[in-house]
């Protein structure tokens, strides 16, 4: 089954989401039709952005020299030597200073000026019930201490609670908690299929990348206030367990 599609963002705590953001912030546009305002807001106006795909610096010269003459670089004068030696050595030094003036451009990204999902302990802990493969996952990309985006969605999976109660949890966006979430694998490929558009300056410019999985049988603590379902019990192999389903957007913790 594949992912719910995640089109928008919200500009303000840089989460992936399907109309609204969930947090309740206004400022949320199309991926794709909203670009600019996205580039925007991490670079900066078009006018005032800095200069992060400068061409690289091209020695020019009047000289007629090229690299067949160094069969002949013995009958070269010293003027020719230094002229040449002198050209080598300010192509070097422009392509340090470029590489300076790139870093320190790329540590101007501005993420997120809001949180996202409150994410607070409840201790609602169960496992994941079922077989195959994730059910759920969750991403965070930082920038120094900003965020730059989150995202997460589940395919939907029940949990039961150590407590004995039954909870389904809907196939939509969630968000996970990331602290201690591992780094993740192969950051291209998902940004790739978020953002087939993938191009400079880069809206989603990181040092950092974590993701969390869901598997079956993993142990998972519900982050969000729960609701009894309709039917209030399970079914009717399991009539006197209550079911129950999460208020408001799902939050979710790897236990």
């Amino acid at each position: 089954m594949a992912w719910p599609a995640r089109t928008r963002i919200c500009l303000d705590c840089r989460t992936l989401c399907t109309t609204t953001c969930p947090a309740g912030h206004r400022r949320v546009v199309d991926l794709w039709k909203g670009r600019e305002r996205l580039v925007d807001a991490v670079w900066g106006p078009k006018a005032h952005r800095p200069a992060l795909l400068a061409a690289a610096p091209t020695v020019k010269s009047d000289s007629t020299w090229s690299g067949w003459d160094i069969f002949g670089i013995f009958e070269l004068d010293w003027f020719a030597l230094f002229a040449i030696a002198g050209a080598l050595f300010w192509f070097l030094g422009a392509s340090i200073v470029k590489l300076f003036r790139k870093r320190a451009a790329l540590a101007t990204a501005q993420g997120a000026v809001r949180r996202g999902m409150p994410l607070l302990r409840t201790g609602q802990i169960g496992y994941v019930m079922g077989a195959g493969e994730a059910v759920a996952f969750g991403c965070e990309l930082r920038h120094a201490d900003t965020v730059m985006l989150r995202d997460g969605a589940t395919i939907g999976f029940d949990v039961r609670l150590d407590s004995g109660e039954l909870v389904r949890v809907p196939a939509g966006l969630c968000a996970f908690d990331m602290t201690n979430a591992p780094a993740m694998r192969d950051v291209e490929s998902y940004l790739a299929s978020i953002d087939s558009w993938r191009r400079d300056p880069d809206p989603f410019h990181h040092d950092d990348a974590r993701r969390v999985t869901l598997e079956p049988g993993d142990r998972v603590e519900l982050l969000c206030e729960l609701d009894p379902c309709a039917g209030g019990t399970a079914g009717y192999r399991e009539a006197a367990t209550a079911s129950f389903v999460p208020r408001g957007f799902v939050r979710l913790r790897r236990a």
